[in-house]
This record gives structure tokens, C-alpha cells and sequence, in this order.
């Protein structure tokens, strides 16, 4: 007997519990991108001893729109 909020995806029955359980492992991933796009923007902080020129700050931004993306995708993915 299966729940109402069971559907049915990729040949496989899924139940909202797995579907949160895959969400949790999702986010985990997230904080590792986003502990490496913080260690990315220290380092060049450091490198130009606190006074970042342009292109880093654009390194920055450019890399903070491609984490926020995988995190969309990843997270949002599976209810679209």
C-alpha cells in the first residue's frame, strides 16, 4: 500500500521521506561548494595583500553565479 505523496519517477517508486533525504545530501554538497568559493576569494585576497584588483573581484563574482546555479539546479531540479 503506497502513500498519496508517492509518485512515481526513473522506473522507481519514490516517497517524499527519500525525497528529502536526497535534499539533505544536496545542501551538504552546496556548503562544500560554497567553503571552496570562500577559500577561492581568501586566496586572492591574500595574494594582493588585501587590496583586490578587478579581475579577482570579477573571479569572485563569476564564481559565486556558477555556485548559486549548481545550487539551484541541484536543489530545485527534481520539482521541475
Amino acid at each position: 500500500m503506497r502513500h498519496h505523496w508517492t509518485y512515481f519517477r526513473e522506473n522507481q517508486w519514490v516517497t517524499r521521506e527519500m525525497e528529502w533525504k536526497t535534499l539533505r545530501s544536496k545542501n551538504a554538497e552546496v556548503l562544500i561548494y560554497s567553503f571552496i568559493n570562500l577559500l577561492l576569494f581568501l586566496i586572492g585576497d591574500f595574494s594582493n595583500n588585501y587590496s583586490p584588483d578587478h579581475v579577482s573581484i570579477v573571479l569572485a563574482i563569476v564564481f559565486q553565479v556558477i555556485f548559486f546555479l549548481l545550487y539551484f539546479v541541484r536543489v530545485f531540479g527534481n520539482f521541475f
